[in-house]
């Protein structure tokens, strides 16, 4: 959400018009990252002391909108200091992001004025309603990129779940969700969670549950049509796994299953050299 200009149905504050003065009302972002989460720090800064007032009162709120549309990520941060740290995790953001920020009304006000509204309003009160913009800036952007691999972390899009009904039974693989859901019966879940506090069966484990799973969800993402992939794209596992397919340059005719060998950087080899590690004969020799 880019604003440049608009208008309002009442006086706003805002660098586009001179519904207010003094119309300064602007925002500064300082953006910094690591391997987990991009780190916003920002700042409002204005004068007008109607709205100090309003958002010391809990009438009205500072808020910051952010926009990825490649990631298709949207989301709106609302705070009651003029600065503030937003936390998003790096998977959501990838390429231009969008940073739009406004101060804005938290509840109905029946008789709206501000400090330093233009003379043409004379001594005219407006009605404002819950959420509606009392002050705007020009929005600003920034590009997010990280060098992060959201499957180096396979449980940012995917997890694992013990099963409510069945006790013995076969994995079940749920796509519909931002995470990729893995359900195993209760005594198999049992059994892996005893087992993966050994490192060295990490590898095996991961190709009985993460392998399967990955197979799934490239048969899922190849069997989608053109026009519903912006909708799928709303799901973290989809995009993330999407886009690694893209970046490896993995083509739809190459098969599903090594398609996910790429992607996990070629599991049955991890898992051979765990076998080496805990073979008892090498131990008698």
């Amino acid at each position: 959400m880019i604003i440049r200009d608009r208008s309002f149905p009442h006086p706003v504050l805002s660098p586009f018009t001179d519904d207010i003065v003094p119309n300064n009302f602007d925002f500064t972002v300082s953006i910094n990252h690591d391997a987990d989460n991009f780190y916003l720090d920002v700042r409002f800064d204005y004068e007008n002391s109607t709205l100090d007032e309003l958002v010391k009162a809990g009438e009205a709120a500072f808020s910051v909108h952010l926009e990825c549309k490649r990631n298709f990520y949207r989301e709106i941060f609302s705070f009651s200091e003029r600065s503030e740290r937003i936390t998003i995790p790096a998977f959501e953001l990838v390429g231009r992001v969008e940073v739009s920020a406004f101060v804005k009304a938290q509840n109905v006000m029946g008789s709206y004025q501000i400090q330093g509204a233009h003379t043409d309003y004379g001594s005219a009160a407006f009605q404002v309603r819950q959420g509606d913009i009392l002050a705007v800036a020009q929005s600003k952007t920034f590009d997010a990129y990280v060098d992060y691999d959201p499957l180096r972390r396979i449980s940012s899009i995917l997890t694992i779940e013990r099963s409510g009904v069945a006790e013995e039974g076969p994995m079940e693989v749920d796509t519909s969700d931002n995470r990729i859901v893995v359900t195993l019966s209760q005594k198999d879940y049992d059994r892996y969670t005893e087992l993966k506090g050994d490192p060295k069966l990490g590898p095996l484990l991961a190709n009985q549950v993460v392998v399967p799973a990955l197979l799934e969800a490239v048969h899922v993402i190849r069997k989608t049509h053109e026009d519903e992939l912006e909708f799928e794209m709303q799901k973290r596992w989809f995009r993330s796994v999407h886009k690694k397919l893209e970046d490896l340059g993995i083509k739809a005719d190459v098969s599903a299953i090594e398609a996910v060998q790429a992607l996990l950087k070629l599991p049955l080899r991890r898992s051979l050299e765990g076998l080496i590690q805990m073979n008892p004969m090498e131990e008698g020799q």
